[in-house]
């Protein structure tokens, strides 16, 4: 814990005097949670993406690899973890939505997914001899 307070000393005045470059700036308490808010938007996708594929391992361990009971087990934690992680950070995700929507916080830094490209086949226009 002493090791985790000494490390916020040591990197608030990055935080508080950065350049802005876009990102939220943590200069007054609003800032601070707008800047919590966009690590966290940034971070919580890629780790429920974790936590599905580890839900995944689980089930496909336990249906299709395991042969014994010892394996079986084993293959029901990784599916036990798993939902246990889904439902802890989609509710941390659902949490942070609701304090942004309590203390009308700023909501332009949530990102953009970005856009599927679609092809189109070349239409044959019908040929007339």
């Amino acid at each position: 814990m002493k090791k985790l307070l000494s490390l916020l000393a040591l990197l608030s005045p990055a935080i508080l005097f950065a350049q802005t470059t876009g990102q939220p700036v943590a200069r007054t308490v609003d800032g601070l949670l707008n800047w919590v808010i966009y690590i966290a938007s940034r971070a919580l996708p890629l780790l429920i993406l974790a936590a599905l594929v580890l839900f995944l391992y689980g089930i496909v361990k336990r249906f299709f690899w395991a042969k014994e009971g010892a394996d079986r087990a084993e293959a029901g934690k990784f599916i036990l973890w798993g939902i246990v992680a889904l439902f802890v950070m989609v509710s941390v995700w659902g949490l942070v939505n609701v304090l942004r929507g309590s203390f009308n916080l700023d909501n332009s830094n949530i990102p953009v997914p970005p856009a599927v490209p679609v092809q189109t086949a070349p239409y044959a226009s019908p040929s007339i001899n």
